[in-house]
């Protein structure tokens, strides 16, 4: 195994231990911020780990800002799929509840709307609607949002995105560290 792939697979492991422990804790849902800061900050070490260890033969950095950034999107792509697949399973067999009470907090939020301004504010959409359609609607938005396969996505590609961004960031960091031009 690669040492920027492990750094990716080490973090994510991280990661789902910390995210099993909050879920059988039960600080999953009240303390819901902190398991997206432990994403954060676990892609960023991925990352930077990952350009880190990537180094030329002679045990130095590498000198190619494009090598570093692909080390780093290395280590973040791998960080990104494990935590994905773990996700989807996570919501599909694990913790259901959650998207059962995110689309019950959809229909609430939907039932306590003033339906008429609604109608007032989209004519073309609602007009000719119900008070029942605009739920039921809310209801099947939420149910495909909430999915374990919608989550499972936006958490891919959210993830992806953010280990590329990380990775130019740090990748500016780096040569500012490690590559000072001599005079």
């Amino acid at each position: 195994m690669n040492k920027t792939t492990g750094a990716g697979l080490g973090f994510a492991l991280v990661f789902i231990t910390l995210k099993c422990i909050f879920f059988i804790t039960g600080f999953q849902y009240t303390h819901y911020n902190f398991v997206i800061l432990a994403n954060i900050v676990c892609v960023l070490l991925a990352v930077g780990l990952g350009m880190y260890v990537a180094r030329e033969k002679n045990n130095r950095m590498l000198s190619s800002g494009i090598a570093r950034i692909k080390a780093g999107i290395r280590g973040g792509a791998i960080y990104a799929l494990v935590v994905s697949i773990f996700v989807f399973f996570y919501y599909n067999n694990i913790d259901k509840k959650f998207g059962q009470d995110k689309i019950k907090e959809r229909v609430q939020w939907a039932e306590k709307m003033d339906f008429k301004q609604v109608q007032r504010d989209n004519p073309d959409a609602w007009g000719n609607r119900s008070r029942g359609d605009f739920i039921d609607e809310q209801k099947a938005n939420a149910e495909l949002f909430f999915s374990p396969f919608m989550i499972t996505t936006v958490t891919l590609i959210s993830l992806m995105i953010v280990s590329m961004i990380y990775a130019v960031v740090m990748n500016i960091i780096f040569k500012n560290l490690f590559f000072k031009p001599r005079l």
